[in-house]
Protein backbone atom coordinates (compact mmCIF):
# COMPACT_ATOMS: atom_id res chain seq x y z
CA UNK A 1 0.00 0.00 0.00
CA UNK A 2 1.36 3.40 -1.01
CA UNK A 3 2.24 5.70 1.89
CA UNK A 4 0.34 9.00 2.07
CA UNK A 5 1.45 11.79 4.38
CA UNK A 6 -0.71 14.72 5.45
CA UNK A 7 1.62 17.57 6.48
CA UNK A 8 0.00 20.31 8.54
CA UNK A 9 1.87 23.51 9.36
CA UNK A 10 1.06 26.94 10.72
CA UNK A 11 3.48 28.47 8.20
CA UNK A 12 4.45 27.70 4.62
CA UNK A 13 6.02 29.64 1.72
CA UNK A 14 5.65 32.42 0.71
CA UNK A 15 5.99 33.01 4.46
CA UNK A 16 9.63 32.83 5.46
CA UNK A 17 11.25 31.05 8.38
CA UNK A 18 12.77 27.70 9.29
CA UNK A 19 9.50 25.77 9.88
CA UNK A 20 8.07 27.10 6.62
CA UNK A 21 11.08 26.11 4.52
CA UNK A 22 11.47 22.73 6.21
CA UNK A 23 7.83 21.76 5.62
CA UNK A 24 8.24 22.51 1.93
CA UNK A 25 11.51 20.57 1.73
CA UNK A 26 10.05 17.56 3.53
CA UNK A 27 7.14 17.50 1.10
CA UNK A 28 9.44 17.65 -1.91
CA UNK A 29 11.70 14.88 -0.57
CA UNK A 30 8.81 12.57 0.21
CA UNK A 31 7.32 13.04 -3.26
CA UNK A 32 10.70 12.21 -4.86
CA UNK A 33 10.62 8.93 -2.92
CA UNK A 34 7.19 8.05 -4.30
CA UNK A 35 5.17 9.07 -1.23
CA UNK A 36 1.95 11.04 -1.72
CA UNK A 37 1.77 14.31 0.20
CA UNK A 38 -0.94 16.85 0.94
CA UNK A 39 -0.27 20.06 2.87
CA UNK A 40 -2.66 22.05 5.06
CA UNK A 41 -1.48 25.47 6.17
CA UNK A 42 -2.65 28.99 6.94
CA UNK A 43 -2.83 31.42 4.04
CA UNK A 44 -5.09 32.70 1.29
CA UNK A 45 -7.71 30.01 0.52
CA UNK A 46 -7.99 31.21 -3.08
CA UNK A 47 -4.33 30.22 -3.61
CA UNK A 48 -5.06 26.56 -2.81
CA UNK A 49 -4.17 24.02 -5.48
CA UNK A 50 -1.17 22.12 -6.79
CA UNK A 51 1.88 24.34 -6.33
CA UNK A 52 5.22 23.09 -7.66
CA UNK A 53 3.75 19.58 -7.76
CA UNK A 54 2.51 19.66 -4.15
CA UNK A 55 -1.23 19.69 -3.34
CA UNK A 56 -1.75 22.52 -0.82
CA UNK A 57 -4.86 23.69 1.00
CA UNK A 58 -4.60 27.16 2.51
CA UNK A 59 -6.88 27.90 5.45
CA UNK A 60 -8.07 31.43 6.19
CA UNK A 61 -6.04 32.98 9.01
CA UNK A 62 -7.36 36.55 8.86
CA UNK A 63 -7.94 38.00 12.35
CA UNK A 64 -11.44 37.84 13.82
CA UNK A 65 -13.14 40.17 16.24
CA UNK A 66 -15.36 38.82 18.95
CA UNK A 67 -16.06 35.27 20.05
CA UNK A 68 -18.70 34.61 17.43
CA UNK A 69 -16.36 35.39 14.53
CA UNK A 70 -13.67 33.20 16.09
CA UNK A 71 -16.10 30.31 16.55
CA UNK A 72 -17.22 30.57 12.92
CA UNK A 73 -13.59 30.65 11.73
CA UNK A 74 -12.64 27.60 13.80
CA UNK A 75 -15.72 25.75 12.54
CA UNK A 76 -14.56 26.35 8.98
CA UNK A 77 -11.05 25.11 9.83
CA UNK A 78 -12.63 22.05 11.46
CA UNK A 79 -14.69 21.28 8.36
CA UNK A 80 -11.72 21.75 6.02
CA UNK A 81 -9.41 19.43 7.98
CA UNK A 82 -12.21 16.86 8.24
CA UNK A 83 -12.86 17.00 4.49
CA UNK A 84 -9.20 16.59 3.53
CA UNK A 85 -8.56 13.69 5.91
CA UNK A 86 -11.72 11.97 4.68
CA UNK A 87 -10.87 12.45 1.00
CA UNK A 88 -7.06 12.04 1.11
CA UNK A 89 -7.09 9.15 3.62
CA UNK A 90 -3.50 9.65 4.82
CA UNK A 91 -1.34 6.87 6.19
CA UNK A 92 0.33 9.30 8.60
CA UNK A 93 -0.61 12.76 9.86
CA UNK A 94 2.33 15.03 10.69
CA UNK A 95 1.88 18.35 12.52
CA UNK A 96 4.90 20.55 11.83
CA UNK A 97 4.25 23.46 14.20
CA UNK A 98 2.72 24.02 17.62
CA UNK A 99 -0.13 26.17 16.24
CA UNK A 100 -2.71 25.54 19.00
CA UNK A 101 -6.05 25.37 17.14
CA UNK A 102 -4.66 23.70 14.08
CA UNK A 103 -2.62 21.19 16.09
CA UNK A 104 -5.44 20.19 18.42
CA UNK A 105 -8.03 19.77 15.66
CA UNK A 106 -5.57 17.84 13.48
CA UNK A 107 -4.65 15.52 16.35
CA UNK A 108 -8.27 14.87 17.31
CA UNK A 109 -9.25 13.99 13.74
CA UNK A 110 -6.25 11.67 13.41
CA UNK A 111 -7.29 9.95 16.64
CA UNK A 112 -10.92 9.64 15.50
CA UNK A 113 -9.88 8.13 12.17
CA UNK A 114 -7.28 5.92 13.89
CA UNK A 115 -4.46 7.40 11.81
CA UNK A 116 -0.99 7.43 13.42
CA UNK A 117 -0.03 11.05 14.11
CA UNK A 118 3.25 12.81 14.84
CA UNK A 119 3.75 16.36 16.12
CA UNK A 120 6.98 18.34 16.02
CA UNK A 121 7.81 19.93 19.38
CA UNK A 122 10.31 22.59 18.40
CA UNK A 123 8.95 25.43 20.50
CA UNK A 124 7.30 25.76 23.87
CA UNK A 125 3.70 26.90 23.47
CA UNK A 126 3.44 28.56 26.88
CA UNK A 127 6.57 30.63 26.53
CA UNK A 128 5.98 31.52 22.87
CA UNK A 129 2.48 32.85 23.49
CA UNK A 130 3.59 34.89 26.50
CA UNK A 131 6.48 36.38 24.56
CA UNK A 132 4.69 36.96 21.29
CA UNK A 133 4.91 40.73 21.48
CA UNK A 134 7.20 41.50 24.41
CA UNK A 135 9.52 39.91 26.91
CA UNK A 136 7.56 39.23 30.09
CA UNK A 137 9.32 38.06 33.22
CA UNK A 138 7.02 35.71 35.10
CA UNK A 139 6.78 36.52 38.77
CA UNK A 140 6.34 33.73 41.27
CA UNK A 141 4.16 36.10 43.30
CA UNK A 142 1.80 36.95 40.46
CA UNK A 143 -1.10 34.49 40.73
CA UNK A 144 -2.65 35.58 37.45
CA UNK A 145 0.56 34.93 35.53
CA UNK A 146 1.04 31.59 37.23
CA UNK A 147 -2.52 30.50 36.39
CA UNK A 148 -1.99 31.56 32.79
CA UNK A 149 1.19 29.48 32.56
CA UNK A 150 -0.59 26.54 34.18
CA UNK A 151 -3.44 26.81 31.67
CA UNK A 152 -1.08 26.90 28.69
CA UNK A 153 0.91 23.92 29.94
CA UNK A 154 -2.34 22.05 30.52
CA UNK A 155 -3.25 22.81 26.90
CA UNK A 156 0.10 21.40 25.79
CA UNK A 157 -0.50 18.29 27.88
CA UNK A 158 -3.86 17.74 26.14
CA UNK A 159 -2.22 18.41 22.78
CA UNK A 160 0.49 15.80 23.31
CA UNK A 161 -2.06 13.23 24.48
CA UNK A 162 -3.76 13.06 21.07
CA UNK A 163 -0.54 12.36 19.16
CA UNK A 164 1.22 9.00 18.95
CA UNK A 165 4.73 10.40 18.56
CA UNK A 166 6.37 13.68 19.52
CA UNK A 167 9.39 14.88 17.57
CA UNK A 168 11.80 16.70 19.91
CA UNK A 169 14.47 18.68 18.08
CA UNK A 170 16.94 18.91 20.98
CA UNK A 171 17.79 16.92 24.15
CA UNK A 172 16.57 19.98 26.10
CA UNK A 173 13.09 19.54 24.65
CA UNK A 174 13.16 15.78 25.12
CA UNK A 175 13.95 16.28 28.82
CA UNK A 176 11.15 18.83 29.14
CA UNK A 177 8.67 16.43 27.55
CA UNK A 178 9.62 13.71 30.01
CA UNK A 179 9.98 15.81 33.15
CA UNK A 180 7.32 18.49 32.70
CA UNK A 181 4.71 16.61 30.68
CA UNK A 182 5.51 13.02 31.76
CA UNK A 183 5.73 11.76 28.17
CA UNK A 184 7.22 8.24 28.04
CA UNK A 185 10.56 8.04 26.27
CA UNK A 186 9.30 5.49 23.73
CA UNK A 187 6.80 8.09 22.48
CA UNK A 188 9.54 10.64 21.71
CA UNK A 189 11.53 10.91 18.47
CA UNK A 190 14.77 12.78 19.16
CA UNK A 191 15.75 14.17 15.79
CA UNK A 192 17.39 17.56 15.14
CA UNK A 193 16.09 19.93 12.54
CA UNK A 194 17.62 19.08 9.20
CA UNK A 195 18.02 21.16 6.07
CA UNK A 196 19.29 20.89 2.52
CA UNK A 197 22.87 22.11 2.91
CA UNK A 198 23.89 22.21 -0.76
CA UNK A 199 23.13 25.89 -1.48
CA UNK A 200 24.93 26.99 1.66
CA UNK A 201 27.87 24.64 1.16
CA UNK A 202 28.35 26.08 -2.33
CA UNK A 203 28.74 29.52 -0.77
CA UNK A 204 31.28 28.19 1.72
CA UNK A 205 33.28 26.54 -1.06
CA UNK A 206 33.54 29.81 -2.96
CA UNK A 207 34.44 31.83 0.13
CA UNK A 208 38.02 33.05 0.30
CA UNK A 209 39.89 32.86 3.57
CA UNK A 210 43.21 34.18 2.30
CA UNK A 211 42.59 37.56 3.94
CA UNK A 212 42.67 36.09 7.45
CA UNK A 213 45.17 37.70 9.74
CA UNK A 214 47.66 35.27 11.20
CA UNK A 215 47.92 37.16 14.45
CA UNK A 216 45.97 39.65 16.53
CA UNK A 217 46.27 43.13 15.03
CA UNK A 218 46.14 46.04 17.44
CA UNK A 219 45.42 48.84 14.98
CA UNK A 220 41.89 49.00 13.56
CA UNK A 221 43.22 50.77 10.48
CA UNK A 222 44.77 47.48 9.32
CA UNK A 223 41.56 45.47 9.68
CA UNK A 224 39.36 44.58 6.74
CA UNK A 225 35.67 45.62 6.95
CA UNK A 226 33.63 42.95 8.73
CA UNK A 227 29.95 42.33 8.00
CA UNK A 228 27.92 40.93 10.87
CA UNK A 229 24.73 39.14 9.87
CA UNK A 230 21.62 38.10 11.75
CA UNK A 231 18.70 36.30 10.08
CA UNK A 232 15.66 36.20 12.30
CA UNK A 233 12.07 37.26 12.86
CA UNK A 234 11.82 40.82 14.12
CA UNK A 235 10.34 40.06 17.52
CA UNK A 236 11.56 41.18 20.96
CA UNK A 237 12.35 37.60 22.00
CA UNK A 238 15.06 37.58 19.30
CA UNK A 239 17.11 40.22 21.12
CA UNK A 240 18.03 42.30 18.07
CA UNK A 241 18.37 45.39 20.25
CA UNK A 242 21.28 43.60 21.95
CA UNK A 243 23.01 43.38 18.56
CA UNK A 244 22.56 47.13 18.04
CA UNK A 245 23.91 47.93 21.48
CA UNK A 246 26.90 45.63 20.86
CA UNK A 247 27.71 47.46 17.62
CA UNK A 248 27.61 50.76 19.52
CA UNK A 249 30.52 49.43 21.64
CA UNK A 250 32.56 48.72 18.50
CA UNK A 251 32.70 52.11 16.82
CA UNK A 252 36.50 51.89 16.70
CA UNK A 253 36.27 48.83 14.46
CA UNK A 254 35.19 48.59 10.78
CA UNK A 255 32.04 46.53 11.50
CA UNK A 256 28.54 46.76 10.05
CA UNK A 257 25.37 44.80 10.76
CA UNK A 258 22.82 43.36 8.31
CA UNK A 259 19.45 42.39 9.78
CA UNK A 260 17.46 40.03 7.54
CA UNK A 261 13.87 39.25 8.42
CA UNK A 262 10.47 40.75 9.15
CA UNK A 263 8.00 40.58 12.00
CA UNK A 264 6.56 43.18 14.35
CA UNK A 265 6.40 46.61 12.61
CA UNK A 266 6.37 48.36 16.01
CA UNK A 267 9.49 46.49 17.10
CA UNK A 268 11.26 47.28 13.83
CA UNK A 269 10.51 50.99 14.26
CA UNK A 270 11.86 50.86 17.82
CA UNK A 271 15.04 49.22 16.51
CA UNK A 272 15.49 51.91 13.88
CA UNK A 273 15.04 54.59 16.54
CA UNK A 274 17.55 52.81 18.76
CA UNK A 275 20.09 52.62 15.92
CA UNK A 276 19.84 56.39 15.46
CA UNK A 277 20.06 57.09 19.18
CA UNK A 278 23.10 54.83 19.55
CA UNK A 279 24.84 56.47 16.61
CA UNK A 280 25.03 53.27 14.54
CA UNK A 281 22.33 53.86 11.92
CA UNK A 282 25.04 54.26 9.25
CA UNK A 283 26.39 50.82 10.19
CA UNK A 284 23.06 48.95 10.31
CA UNK A 285 20.98 47.77 7.36
CA UNK A 286 17.42 46.46 7.73
CA UNK A 287 17.08 44.17 4.72
CA UNK A 288 13.53 42.97 5.42
CA UNK A 289 12.03 39.63 4.42
CA UNK A 290 13.90 37.47 1.92
CA UNK A 291 12.28 34.54 0.12
CA UNK A 292 13.50 31.01 0.96
CA UNK A 293 14.88 30.64 -2.57
CA UNK A 294 17.19 33.63 -2.09
CA UNK A 295 18.07 33.32 1.58
CA UNK A 296 21.33 31.46 0.94
CA UNK A 297 22.72 34.48 -0.87
CA UNK A 298 22.40 36.58 2.27
CA UNK A 299 25.20 34.59 3.89
CA UNK A 300 27.62 35.14 1.00
CA UNK A 301 28.82 38.64 1.85
CA UNK A 302 28.85 38.13 5.65
CA UNK A 303 31.86 37.40 7.84
CA UNK A 304 30.30 36.54 11.22
CA UNK A 305 26.80 35.34 12.08
CA UNK A 306 25.03 36.55 15.23
CA UNK A 307 21.94 35.25 16.99
CA UNK A 308 21.18 37.13 20.22
CA UNK A 309 17.86 35.48 21.14
CA UNK A 310 16.58 35.43 24.70
CA UNK A 311 15.12 32.01 23.95
CA UNK A 312 15.70 29.70 21.00
CA UNK A 313 14.42 26.17 20.70
CA UNK A 314 16.87 25.21 17.96
CA UNK A 315 17.86 27.88 15.44
CA UNK A 316 17.83 26.51 11.89
CA UNK A 317 19.61 29.70 10.79
CA UNK A 318 22.61 28.54 12.81
CA UNK A 319 22.90 25.43 10.65
CA UNK A 320 22.54 27.53 7.49
CA UNK A 321 25.25 29.92 8.65
CA UNK A 322 27.63 27.10 9.62
CA UNK A 323 27.11 25.35 6.29
CA UNK A 324 27.86 28.68 4.55
CA UNK A 325 31.20 28.81 6.38
CA UNK A 326 30.45 31.49 8.95
CA UNK A 327 31.73 31.52 12.54
CA UNK A 328 28.87 31.95 15.03
CA UNK A 329 28.29 34.17 18.04
CA UNK A 330 25.04 33.28 19.81
CA UNK A 331 23.19 33.34 23.10
CA UNK A 332 23.86 30.42 25.41
CA UNK A 333 20.17 29.50 25.73
CA UNK A 334 17.68 26.77 24.84
CA UNK A 335 18.80 24.37 22.15
CA UNK A 336 21.61 26.56 20.80
CA UNK A 337 24.40 24.78 22.76
CA UNK A 338 23.28 21.48 21.22
CA UNK A 339 23.43 22.90 17.68
CA UNK A 340 26.79 24.69 17.78
CA UNK A 341 29.95 23.77 19.69
CA UNK A 342 31.07 26.46 22.08
CA UNK A 343 34.64 27.65 21.42
CA UNK A 344 34.85 25.33 18.40
CA UNK A 345 32.31 26.40 15.78
CA UNK A 346 30.89 29.25 17.86
CA UNK A 347 31.29 31.56 20.79
CA UNK A 348 28.34 31.52 23.20
CA UNK A 349 27.50 34.53 25.37
CA UNK A 350 24.87 35.21 28.05
CA UNK A 351 21.50 36.29 26.64
CA UNK A 352 20.76 39.99 27.00
CA UNK A 353 24.41 40.88 27.63
CA UNK A 354 25.43 43.38 24.95
CA UNK A 355 28.89 43.93 26.40
CA UNK A 356 29.71 40.20 26.28
CA UNK A 357 28.41 40.06 22.73
CA UNK A 358 30.57 43.05 21.77
CA UNK A 359 33.62 41.43 23.39
CA UNK A 360 33.09 38.21 21.41
CA UNK A 361 32.65 40.16 18.18
CA UNK A 362 35.80 42.19 18.87
CA UNK A 363 37.81 39.02 19.45
CA UNK A 364 36.82 37.51 16.10
CA UNK A 365 37.16 40.79 14.22
CA UNK A 366 40.78 41.36 15.29
CA UNK A 367 41.74 37.68 15.23
CA UNK A 368 41.38 36.51 11.65
CA UNK A 369 43.11 33.19 12.28
CA UNK A 370 40.59 32.26 14.97
CA UNK A 371 37.74 33.41 12.74
CA UNK A 372 39.03 31.17 9.96
CA UNK A 373 39.40 28.14 12.27
CA UNK A 374 35.89 28.62 13.62
CA UNK A 375 34.49 28.89 10.09
CA UNK A 376 36.11 25.58 9.08
CA UNK A 377 34.78 23.90 12.24
CA UNK A 378 31.33 25.32 11.52
CA UNK A 379 31.27 23.72 8.06
CA UNK A 380 32.12 20.36 9.60
CA UNK A 381 29.52 20.73 12.35
CA UNK A 382 26.77 21.59 9.85
CA UNK A 383 27.05 18.11 8.30
CA UNK A 384 25.43 16.66 11.45
CA UNK A 385 22.16 18.19 10.24
CA UNK A 386 22.31 16.79 6.72
CA UNK A 387 18.97 16.59 4.96
CA UNK A 388 19.16 13.03 3.62
CA UNK A 389 19.85 11.47 7.01
CA UNK A 390 16.96 13.37 8.57
CA UNK A 391 14.45 12.37 5.91
CA UNK A 392 15.51 8.73 6.11
CA UNK A 393 14.96 8.75 9.88
CA UNK A 394 11.57 10.38 9.42
CA UNK A 395 10.44 7.73 6.95
CA UNK A 396 11.64 4.99 9.34
CA UNK A 397 9.48 6.61 12.02
CA UNK A 398 6.45 6.63 9.69
CA UNK A 399 6.88 2.90 9.07
CA UNK A 400 7.24 2.16 12.77
CA UNK A 401 4.10 4.15 13.58
CA UNK A 402 2.15 2.19 10.97
CA UNK A 403 3.49 -1.08 12.38
CA UNK A 404 2.56 -0.07 15.93
CA UNK A 405 -0.93 0.84 14.74
CA UNK A 406 -1.42 -2.59 13.16
CA UNK A 407 -0.21 -4.33 16.33
CA UNK A 408 -2.61 -2.29 18.46
CA UNK A 409 -5.50 -3.23 16.20
CA UNK A 410 -4.86 -6.97 16.61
Amino acid sequence: MKMKILLVSGVYPPKIGGPSAQTQQIARSLIVQGIDVHIITYGNPSASGIIEGIPITFIDESPRRGWLDKIVRNARIYDEIHRIIRDFQPTIVQMQTMSPNLAIMTGIFARCYRIPALIKYSSDLAWDIINKNEIIHISANNLRQQLYIFGLELLERVLFSVYDCIWATTPVYKDRLMQQFFIPENKILLLPNFIDLQRFQAIASSRRYSDCQQEVIESASHLKPIVLLTVTRLLPIKGIEICLEAVSHLLDLPVSLRIVGSGSPAYELSLQDMARNCGVSDRVEFVGAVSPTHIAGEYESADIFILASYREAFGIVLVEAMAAGLPIIASNVGGIPTVVENEVSAKLVPAGDALSLATAIRFLVVNGEERHAMAIAARTRAKAFDWDMGVDKLIETYKQLCLDQKINEL
